[in-house]
Formats: structure tokens, sequence, C-alpha cells
């Protein structure tokens, strides 16, 4: 599965302001993540208008987190981003299938979208800063749903 851009721009943004605990300019976090400002700009906008941010008014718009980064999960930007984001791109309409809603192989992906899904609202932005994530953190969960 591949998130978009926007999806992975949000979490270094979020990490980003996290760290500064302050308002910081578009220009200087598109300079630190190395981006365009101007897409960075419209995704930042996007994180202020769901409650994420806090934007400023004024040159280049300033901004902070609007949320403690202890209370921001991966998971609520994922889904902000990725609203119709599935994991298979089943056209059975197309070619008459008549599977669904039995078909196996695309409620097992569905399954395991969710399951990634359960495991992001388990890290937080401020698990990102202060080094909480291991790769194994998950490896139990990893072992009872998958195998």
């Amino acid at each position: 599965m591949k998130f978009s851009q926007k999806t992975e721009y949000s979490l270094h943004a979020l990490i980003y302001l996290a760290k500064k605990e302050k308002a910081v300019l578009v220009n200087d976090i598109a300079e630190r993540l190395k981006v365009s400002e101007s897409y960075l700009a419209k995704v930042l906008q996007e994180l202020s208008g769901a409650g994420y941010l806090q934007g400023f008014l004024g040159p280049g718009g300033d901004y902070n987190l609007a949320r403690p980064p202890a209370e921001i999960t991966a998971a609520e930007v994922v889904k902000l981003f990725e609203k119709e984001k599935t994991v298979l791109e089943c056209n059975h309409k197309e070619r008459g299938c008549n599977l669904i809603p039995d078909c196996l192989i695309l409620t097992t992906f569905e399954e395991w979208l969710q399951k990634t899904l359960d495991n992001l609202e388990k890290i937080t932005i401020k698990d990102f800063i202060s080094s909480n994530l291991k790769p194994d953190k998950f490896k139990e969960d990893s072992k009872q749903n998958f195998g």
C-alpha cells in the first residue's frame, strides 16, 4: 500500500512542529523538509481546517500544533488524507463479477487495511519525537493478526 505525499508531508510537518514547540513559518518547514512551499502550504491548510494545526495570518503564515502531540495519532492523519484509499481496487462491476460481498480476496485485504489502521492508532506524534517507536513495537500484534 502506498500513501500519498500529503500524508507523508503531514506527518513530517506535525513531527517538526511538535519538536519546535512554537509557531513556525511555512517557508521554514518546507525548507527543513525539502519540499515545495506552495504544496506544503495547502497541506498545512488542510491540517489546520481539520483542527490539528493553528494557523496565524501574515506574510508566509505561521503554524503550530493545535493539539498536544500525544493526542494526534498517525491513523488520524492517514484517514484525513487517504479517505478513499483501498488496498485492492476491484473492478467487479465492469467484469460482471458476482462474488461481492463474499469475495475472500477483497475481504482479506480490507481486514489487513483495518488492522494496519488499528496499529497506527497506537502511534502518536509524541511517539515519533520521543523515540518510543521500536521496529518490534507491534511484533506481537502482527503475530496475532497475521500468523
